[in-house]
């Protein structure tokens, strides 16, 4: 059991100071923080709510009371083990030195949640957001959709302003992403319409090529916007192959409505040409390869004709 820890600790890292319970907090946003705690044994309670804590005046807590695919394939759980903390719509008007999220217990044990991302401190993540002007942004990356577009959104809540996102991959600078596109499916979640946008992959620079990429908030990529599956830029070439691909069968479709709308006696017309014309290609195989006018002459030629056209 102490190896067992040991290894869980070093991948994901213990709750701090608390060998009991595993889990903390693995994403922040302008909006919101998610994370997950579960007991390290059976022998402990489950944690039923958490609480973001500024100071000894600013609480807001949350109930666990999320499925998390992850936290239960890795544990081999079957309880609910996640929480997101939504941050009030106004920032708090003073900030305390002392930011925590804390899970409480039954018996009002407190046990400290830390931030599973060790390249920055919660503290300080906080700290940024409060005194941002993307405090209170929310946002999606929906992924790849069956056009082969990246799609998502980001806004403001009760704001009208347009939000800019940004696209991140190591050694690449960050490119903005305007969220202006009218999305109606938008409005059931209460943000205004003209909050999406769409990326064409087609239309990256080549140095995206096969990278993979996330999405932030803010342009140092401190705050990302969430996302459930990776996101790797296709080939160029393979977008051009695609692209042409589709433009043909486009202009094929199109060929076969245009075709469509032609009245009915001039297609039976037009059949009866083409009809005509591929007899007349067969015809012109055949006395090519049996030389029929120099071994049988014009008689036998003339029959030759129309037995192909059918008028024998």
């Amino acid at each position: 059991m102490i190896n067992r820890g040991r290894r869980l600790k070093r991948y994901l890292g213990l709750v701090r100071g608390d060998p009991k319970y595993l889990g903390g907090v693995d994403l922040i946003t302008p909006s919101m923080l998610k994370g997950w705690i579960i007991p390290f044994s059976k022998d402990f309670q489950e944690i039923e709510k958490v609480s973001l804590l500024i100071g000894s005046d600013y609480k807001v807590t949350s109930d666990v009371n999320e499925y998390r695919e992850d936290v239960a394939d890795l544990y081999k759980i079957n309880f609910k083990s996640g929480f997101t903390i939504t941050l009030p719509e106004s920032q708090p008007k003073s900030i305390s030195k002392t930011i925590k999220v804390v899970a409480n217990t039954n018996n009002s044990y407190e046990i400290e949640l830390p931030f599973l991302n060790k390249s920055f401190s919660l503290k300080t993540l906080m700290f940024d957001i409060f005194l941002s002007d993307i405090y209170g942004t929310r946002g999606n990356i929906d992924g790849f959709q069956s056009d082969g577009f990246i799609y998502g959104w980001a806004a403001k809540i009760n704001n009208k302003e347009i939000v800019n996102i940004w696209m991140q991959c190591q050694g690449i600078e960050p490119k903005k992403i305007i969220c202006n596109k009218n999305r109606y499916d938008l409005t059931q979640i209460d943000i205004k319409e003209n909050s999406g946008f769409q990326i064409d992959p087609a239309s990256l620079e080549k140095i995206w090529d096969l990278k993979k990429v996330t999405f932030s908030f803010d342009r140092e990529g401190k705050f990302s916007v969430p996302q459930i599956k990776d996101i790797i830029i296709p080939k160029s070439e393979i977008l051009e192959k695609n692209i042409e691909l589709v433009s043909q069968s486009e202009s094929s479709e199109n060929s076969i409505m245009e075709l469509n709308n032609i009245p009915l006696d001039i297609q039976e017309k037009m059949n009866r040409i083409k009809d005509l014309s591929e007899k007349l290609s067969l015809f012109e195989r055949e006395i090519t390869k049996n030389d029929y006018f120099e071994k049988y002459g014009k008689k036998n030629l003339f029959s030759k004709i129309l037995r192909i056209l059918g008028k024998r």
